[in-house]
């Protein structure tokens, strides 16, 4: 009896320990042609600011980064970027592994563990975050795996709101995003939820957290600005001061992220902001103007970098099958359940396209969209999944989907297909 109750454990552990070593290896081998993942001079601007620069998205990474250590060394950066994303790595192998294992037999386990290496490879999931070490979105990743770990207790998930917080001051653009992914789980647990009380408390927490979000997102679309305590030239003066590695800052990102100047070639968006749309009508015409703005600008950027369009073109066309799969099981769902869980499903099937077309639409870094739109689509997948125990109606969705030649040659070009995320 003994025996039999370690062996699912050491079978655990064995998935585990593969799949950790597998996303390691292929990011160092595949991604990075045997390079260890560094943080480039953008990504290290992203930590040298914090909150004493004022009071807006983007510098909570760098607030993070100080609460440690007192300047940004790179190779300090490294040491510590290359850690959190090892324990990310570890986080989402042992969770794979538990969803592999809960499979009753052969054949499902063998399904899920080719699903798995499509989830731990590609240029749409993990790749991009060990490409460019640091990224601030890499941040939203560290909190959706937070986000898991409190919803799964019954104290930390009324921490989740501060979730909110934290992925609306990394970006705001977490609104298209990881908001979004927290949002459809709260309501999958409401809607799955065993007791009134505890669907009572799930509200509370999605409610709350909606609220804050709300609130802050507010605040910063009309406040951010005149927090910032310093001109665009004293901020880059600042960001001199601190600067310890490299020879030349870079200030593009901040210039145009806060203070809206952005000069490059024929890309100017001062001339885009002497053209609003609407001229009268108070916040409503600011909100208006700084969409139509940023629109027209990213359309500029379309039309001077052509291969822009073909990323997105073959980024789409790679992660169609997996949607595809995803989508199957999402109307599959829809066919049985409440009401409140066919709705959770229908969100499920509509975040893809949401996070790619907006996301792509305000932003010219179009694999760092595709990455967040299927990285979170998949996620829903693999969780929701593991948590219905479907792993037998997958394999019913699936019956020539291990083994065959076809898949085995579109996973290979999935597999080396990788875009820079920064255009």
């Amino acid at each position: 009896m003994k025996h039999k109750k370690q062996q699912p454990n050491r079978q655990w552990l064995r998935y585990g320990v593969f799949f950790f070593a597998f996303v390691v290896l292929y990011n160092f081998i595949v991604i990075n042609h045997f390079k260890l993942w560094q943080a480039d001079n953008i990504t290290y601007t992203y930590h040298l600011v914090d909150f004493s620069f004022g009071f807006a998205t983007k510098f909570l990474p760098g607030a993070i980064y100080h609460l440690f250590f007192k300047e940004v060394l790179v190779g300090q950066l490294n040491v510590y970027l290359t850690v959190l994303t090892l324990l990310l790595f570890a986080f989402v192998a042992f969770m794979l592994a538990k969803i592999v294992c809960a499979q009753t037999d052969a054949a499902g386990r063998k399904v899920m563990l080719v699903l798995s290496l499509f989830f731990l490879s590609g240029p749409c999931t993990f790749s991009v975050f060990t490409y460019e070490l640091g990224m601030l979105d890499e941040y939203w990743l560290f909190f959706a795996a937070l986000f898991l770990v409190f919803l799964a207790n019954k104290y930390l998930k009324y921490l989740i709101p501060f979730l909110f917080v934290a992925s609306l001051l990394v970006h705001f653009s977490s609104v298209l995003s990881y908001i979004v992914f927290f949002a459809i789980l709260l309501l999958y647990h409401i809607a799955t939820a065993a007791t009134k009380k505890e669907r009572i408390g799930l509200w509370a927490v999605f409610v709350l957290s909606l609220t804050v979000a709300a609130v802050l997102g507010i605040y910063l679309i009309t406040k951010e600005q005149s927090t910032l305590k310093y001109s665009m030239e004293e901020f880059n003066r600042q960001l001199d001061a601190r600067n310890r590695s490299f020879d030349d800052t870079y200030y593009i990102y901040y210039d145009y992220s806060l203070y809206k100047h952005y000069e490059e070639g024929v890309l100017s968006y001062a001339q885009v902001r002497s053209e609003p749309l609407l001229t009268t009508g108070g916040f409503f015409a600011q909100m208006v103007n700084s969409v139509y703005w940023q629109l027209k600008n990213i359309s500029q950027f379309y039309a001077q970098i052509p291969g822009v369009r073909l990323q997105l073109l073959l980024l789409v066309l790679l992660s169609v099958p997996l949607y595809v799969l995803f989508t199957k099981y999402w109307v599959m769902k829809i066919k049985a359940g409440s009401a409140l869980q066919k709705f959770t499903y229908f969100l499920c099937i509509v975040q893809f396209p949401f996070t790619a077309i907006i996301g792509t639409l305000f932003s010219p870094d179009v694999p760092r969209w595709m990455t967040h739109a299927l990285l979170i689509q998949f996620t829903l997948f693999l969780y929701i999944l593991y948590r219905e125990k479907d792993g037998d109606k997958i394999k019913a969705l699936l019956p020539q989907f291990v083994g065959s030649r076809e898949v085995l040659i579109y996973y290979l070009i999935y597999a080396i297909t990788f875009f820079d995320p920064y255009t």
